[in-house]
């Protein structure tokens, strides 16, 4: 069975310049966990998921430093960085998973199944050559098309 048998073509979309309420809302009423975020030409752009709005309610992270010859030395600055960042986002775009992991429509099932356990994701975006978003499979289109022999059609 391959990605195209099962995926979702119907696939709610958001762009990157929707503001997170819209985003929250949306998958509320929509009961969706996630959502691929998609440009004017349908291209993929990146995905956000509930784990990055609720990611954005955690308290900020305290910096490490290395305290070295009576200096101070911060050690996750970086992190920091981002997750200032992730904390002040307003925007799709600023939360966004920017390079999302993707199959074409060709991909057999087995090999979702398995990229999805290797990298703990719930839901895989379907795209052509040029990025052009075709449907979406996530996790519980794998189990009913392998328990209960449905796709998506």
């Amino acid at each position: 069975m391959l990605a195209k048998d099962i995926m979702t073509k119907e696939v709610i979309t958001v762009s990157p310049d929707m503001d997170l309420k819209e985003v929250a809302e949306l998958f509320i009423r929509h009961n969706i966990s996630g959502a691929p975020v998609v440009d004017s030409h349908h291209r993929l752009v990146g995905v956000i998921t509930e784990g990055d709005l609720v990611k954005q309610q955690r308290p900020l992270q305290k910096p490490l430093y290395l305290m070295f010859l009576d200096s101070a030395f911060p050690i996750n600055q970086r992190e920091i960085k981002d997750e200032l960042k992730a904390l002040t986002a307003s925007k799709v775009e600023e939360l966004m998973s920017s390079e999302p992991i993707t199959l074409p429509e060709y991909a057999d099932v087995s090999e979702l199944a398995q990229l999805m356990l290797s990298k703990k994701i719930n839901r895989l975006p379907i795209v052509n050559e040029e990025d052009e978003l075709l449907g979406i499979v996530t996790r519980q289109d794998i189990i009913r098309a392998s328990y209960l022999g449905e796709d998506n059609d």
